[in-house]
């Protein structure tokens, strides 16, 4: 996979504050992030769980949106 640095790893509240003209508000991306597992964002390797908090990796949540992944 490609090189992630640690300037691509934000909290949900960063990127939907940074992107929310892609994710539309907070609560609609918690709700994209609630369910990881069956919209594709885990298997994109897109988010990154460490304990109770969650990180958005934004090239991998790039290429999973632009690879038709939905907000």
């Amino acid at each position: 996979m490609d090189e992630i640095k640690l300037d691509h790893l934000v909290r949900p509240e960063v990127f939907a504050r940074r992107y929310g003209d892609v994710v539309g508000s907070l609560s609609r991306l918690r709700y994209l992030l609630r369910h990881r597992e069956g919209n594709g964002l885990t298997d994109a390797g897109a988010v990154i769980q460490r304990g109770r908090h969650l990180l958005i990796v934004v090239p991998r949540f790039r290429d999973w949106l632009m690879g038709g992944g939905k907000c």
